[in-house]
This record gives structure tokens, sequence and C-alpha cells, in this order.
């Protein structure tokens, strides 16, 4: 099976530095000058095969919809390398990237933000097609666009209704027939249905997996809810503070998580099936500063099985079993 995209050793930053001012700091009895920079992605890893779905999941703050959008390169990434369909897309311009745009798709977690409320949904739906020529005139890409709706659950007469006239679950539904409208090889679904009530999210879920089987694209998806990956999800990838810390297909993940930070997600996820409760794992302490990360694995001062080394040496992504990599010194 081929690979539709490869990351590898990702990094971002962001400067919270603005001016001079900002960078004097007063320690230890004397006036310094430091750098205000959040580490939001730090050497991240991970290849996407054609039609598959790899989701990248952990709490809320650990990197995951930053990585996405560098990805998809709404944000320059700092360093590192992205390849998108055999091609190396890290450093294109903005002009170069257009073509690329059509292919590379991204649902948003939040509906009503990315969708134009000056533009009634026909406008939203056919502007792209239009712009990258896939129709020939107007009226062949308002039929496709009314297709387009009645494939995600909405009709042909909410197609002259803005985006304030809809739900939630509707507006959602709109994105991802935008999302649909250039007819992608890849979508980036960034949390699409953590803002949902449970049962629109199961109709947007059931949406998104029968689209990927009727349009064979492949799928980066995010979340924070473990229940939703393990029902839409071939392989994952487990973040922590910017880092990935534990890669494996979906069964061999829910099967035998190793890291002890995939143990304590895990353990944190309600369930009513007494027979896979995970064994309890609690962590001390708050998450870290993404400003000041801490030294060797980013996760020892919260993790209950820390040892010296875990301190001083950062530890690398180690295969476990076939497929299934984890990074931590107890392995």
């Amino acid at each position: 099976m081929s690979k539709i995209l490869q990351v590898e050793h990702l990094v971002q930053e962001f400067n919270l530095t603005k001016d001079f001012l900002d960078k004097v700091k007063f320690k230890k009895g004397r006036f310094s000058l430091e750098n205000q920079v959040v580490h939001a992605v730090n050497d991240v890893s991970f290849d996407v095969e054609q039609g598959e779905v790899f989701s990248l999941v952990g709490e809320s703050g650990c990197g995951k919809s930053t990585t996405a959008r560098t990805v998809i390169k709404l944000i320059e990434p700092k360093a590192g390398k992205i390849t998108f369909d055999g091609r190396d897309i890290t450093r294109l311009k903005p002009q170069e990237m257009r073509p690329v745009r059509r292919e590379m798709q991204m649902i948003f977690q939040d509906p009503y933000a990315s969708l134009n409320p000056r533009q009634k949904v026909m406008e939203i739906l056919t502007e792209p097609m239009l712009f990258h020529k896939l129709c020939t005139s107007k009226a062949e890409a308002e039929e496709k666009a009314v297709n387009l709706l009645e494939r995600v659950g909405l009709s042909s007469e909410q197609a002259n209704r803005y985006p304030h006239q809809f739900s939630g679950g509707q507006r959602q539904r709109i994105g991802i027939a935008r999302a649909l409208a250039v007819e992608p090889k890849f979508i980036i679904a960034d949390e699409p249905v953590s803002a949902l009530d449970v049962s629109i999210q199961a109709q947007i879920l059931n949406i998104l997996m029968d689209l990927k089987d009727e349009f064979h694209f492949s799928y980066l998806f995010i979340a924070h809810d473990l229940s939703v990956v393990k029902h839409i999800s071939d392989s994952l990838g487990v973040m922590y503070l910017g880092s990935i810390v534990e890669r494996a297909p979906k069964k061999a993940l829910f099967r035998n998580p190793v890291h002890p930070y995939t143990k304590a997600l895990f353990s944190a996820a309600p369930t009513i099936d007494e027979n896979n409760i995970a064994e309890s794992q609690e962590l001390r302490g708050e998450i870290p500063s993404p400003i000041h990360l801490p030294s060797g694995c980013l996760f020892h001062d919260r993790c209950p099985m820390a040892c010296p080394d875990c301190a001083r040496k950062v530890p690398e992504l180690k295969e476990v079993e076939p497929g299934h990599f984890a990074a931590c010194h107890l392995l």
C-alpha cells in the first residue's frame, strides 16, 4: 500500500517575544534577555497510507491541531519534512501550494467559524469548484453542490440559506460537503464532532466513514475521545506535550497500550464494560508549560514509573511489536 502522507521530524514553534522589553527578565539579582518560545510540536513523525484513517489522540493542548494545521501548511513548519503523494511540499510557496490545496482539505472543529457568514450554502460549495475549474459552468457546479448536500443528509431547499440558519450538526455537514467539493485525496478532520451532541456525533462519524468508502480518500483524524478514534481509526498516534509517545495499529494499541501516558488515557476513559476497565494510572502534578519543556522524557515529572534516566535522556520510539512503537526508557 502506498503512502499518501509522510511527516518526518516536524517542528512548530511560536515566538511570544514581540519587542526588546518582552525579552528583559530579572532573575537571581540581575537582568537577562530571554525569548519566550512555545514549543508546540516537537520532532513528530508518522505516515498515512492510501485509504487509511490515521488518528492523533491526546488531551487538550498537546499539539494535535497545531500538527494538523502545520501538515496542511496553514502554518509554515519551523523544521522537518512533509511529503504529500510523493511530493515534498515543505517549502512550497503559497502560489505553488494552490494545486496541492485541492487535494488536501480540512474539516474544522468549529463549523460556524470556518463558514463565511455572508455567503449562502450554495456559494460556499460552488466557489471552490469554479476556482479550481472542476466545473465548466455555474449550473454544473450548482448541480454538483445539490448532490453533495443530499449526500451529507441535507436537502436542496437548504442551499439558499446562510450558515447561521443551521444547527451545529447541520453546519458540520456543510463543512464536510465543502471539503468534498474539490474531490480531495486527503482530508484532515480536526475534532469534527467534539462540539456536537452524542447522537449527532454518531451520525457525522457514520457519514465520514461512508464517504471514505465511496470516494477512497484518506483521513488524518484529530480527537481526544478514545471511543471516537476506536470507531473510526485504522492506526493511531498518542501525543503528549507536542510529541508522539506511542504509535500503533488500532487493534494493537487498544489490546496492549505500553506507554504510561497511553495507559493513563485509557484508564481515564469511561466504560460500561466491567471486563474492559483499564488498570488505574494516577498522574501526579500538572502538564508542564510548552514554553519550558522538561529535560529528558517530557512525561517524566508526571509518570508514576519514572526512573533516573527519564530526566536525563530523551527516549526514542522503539518497536515493541510489529508496527507498534513507543518512546519509554522502561521498554
